[in-house]
């Protein structure tokens, strides 16, 4: 009987430490919305651009990363997973740009349940042979809703 009850314990153990709360597996199962950002409701939502890498920077290097995530109704930021890169230096200040975006400032209840949507992240540095516009369109990043980040080459004298 003893021994009974410690398997029973031991697999309970084994069982609650392996799966996902309930609310954490139904966000992961989210259809996706692309381009909800882009939608009127959230036209109050402080958004900008994402830090240029600066070693990219210095190096004239253009490219982009698609971020898809979730937003609680109490827009918390969960599931930041980066989709698509052209380069991996782009990761980064894609997938932390978006928790720093002013979601505090939103009126409450825009949203009754979690939704998942994803943001294109282009980074371009205009230069004399090509505009970014042009660099940009030939990006094999996915996504409706983009936010550039764009910079000019200066040069010091002396």
């Amino acid at each position: 009987m003893i021994r009974k009850l410690i398997l029973a314990i031991g697999l309970l153990t084994l069982v609650g430490c392996s799966s996902k709360p309930q609310n954490e597996q139904s966000l992961s199962a989210l259809g996706l919305s692309d381009g909800e950002l882009l939608k009127d409701k959230w036209k109050d939502l402080n958004r900008f651009a994402a830090r240029y890498p600066l070693s990219a920077a210095k190096s004239g290097k253009a490219g982009c990363a698609t971020v898809e995530y979730v937003i609680t109704p109490e827009y918390e930021i969960r599931d930041i997973v980066v989709v698509n890169v052209s380069d991996k230096v782009f990761s980064k200040s894609s997938k932390s740009v978006i928790s720093n975006w002013k979601w505090s400032d939103l009126p409450k209840g825009l949203i009754a349940s979690a939704v998942k949507t994803r943001t294109r992240f282009d980074f371009c540095v205009e230069s004399k042979g090509a505009s970014c516009a042009e660099v940009i369109k030939s990006f094999s990043c996915e996504g409706v809703d983009s936010i550039s980040s764009l910079g000019t080459i200066v040069r010091r004298r002396g």
